[in-house]
């Protein structure tokens, strides 16, 4: 909950559920890609896709770590060996690291790590907050990180840039809550959630921070990503459909289509965090246990009115 009255939840309860990685494609055609089932949290696409970054929670404990999964030989490899928390991998763009969120015993809040693919050396803390940091995504040239901060006062979308100096600025700090925060393929504009107008919609906005928000979904939206090529923004309803909205350019404007209804793409069954492919397809995952609910993120803006008005104050 942050102070400006945003409440972001999980809908349902814990579960040890078994899911499979699976290919969407906008005819709503599905294809497994790969034999292995686990109790996954996220899974991002190398640069050149031939691997997959995977978070992978284990039954027993919760605890969560990082593996990489080899397409080629469907061969997944281990990351991290922490006993708290890793989660939410992303590489980088030229695929020799992966950022990631971790938890440390003495820590009370999430910062961003990076570790080798290959798994040779240490992982190596790249923020220092006491509020919890969640890598989203880089800039082509890999000079910013997105990332998202949540703070007390709300979820905001900051730009980490590396090197001697790490500097870290804000991209999107506003009273709301905003939410994702991906680059486009050129590098010019960030796609992200925003909950501004009083529900969770999907905006682009430029990177360089000039000029104002395009507005992109029409009836809400439960996160987005762009597609490889660059010329549509594919997102996914709270009604649990795959939208896509044809972009394109002109000058320093972004101009946006009608969105188009692709496909189901079920909250309840489907990952909440999903990727694009080359070849325009989804990579996600899905359950196999039709039984289980997975907890969905919810948000819930002016919570504290909303139980006023539904709750009797006593007299």
């Amino acid at each position: 909950m942050s102070q400006n009255g945003t409440l972001v939840y999980l809908d349902g309860g814990l579960s040890d559920s078994t899911e499979e990685l699976v290919w969407l494609s906008l005819d709503g055609t599905t294809e497994r890609a790969s034999r292995h089932e686990r109790n996954y949290g996220s899974v991002r696409l190398s640069p050149d896709e031939s691997m997959i970054a995977l978070e992978v929670i284990s039954d027993e404990d919760g605890v969560s770590d990082i593996w990489v999964l080899e397409r080629e030989r469907d061969q997944m490899t281990r990351l991290t060996f922490s006993d708290t928390l890793d989660y939410d991998p992303l590489w980088t763009p030229d695929g020799k690291y992966i950022v990631y969120a971790r938890i440390g015993k003495e820590e009370r809040a999430f910062n961003i790590y990076r570790i080798r693919a290959d798994g040779t050396g240490q992982p190596e803390r790249l923020t220092e907050s006491r509020t919890r940091h969640t890598p989203i995504s880089w800039t082509p040239d890999g000079s910013e990180l997105i990332f998202m901060d949540y703070s007390q006062e709300s979820v905001d979308l900051m730009r980490y840039r590396p090197g001697q100096d790490p500097e870290v600025v804000p991209f999107v700090n506003s009273e709301f809550g905003e939410f994702g925060g991906f680059v486009s393929p050129d590098g010019r504009w960030v796609v992200y959630l925003s909950d501004m107008s009083g529900r969770g919609e999907i905006y682009v906005r430029p990177l360089n921070g000039d000029g104002q928000a395009t507005k992109i979904s029409t009836d809400g939206s439960a996160g987005a990503r762009w597609a490889k090529d660059g010329r549509s923004i594919l997102y996914r309803t709270p009604q649990g459909k795959l939208m896509s909205v044809a972009v394109s350019t002109d000058g320093d404007r972004l101009k946006a289509e009608l969105p188009v209804e692709r496909t189901d793409f079920p909250l309840g069954s489907y990952s909440f965090l999903w990727d694009t492919a080359k070849d325009g397809r989804v990579l996600a995952y899905r359950d196999l246990d039709t039984n289980v609910q997975r907890r969905i993120p919810s948000v819930i803006v002016n919570w504290a009115r909303e139980l006023e008005e539904t709750v009797p104050q006593p007299k």
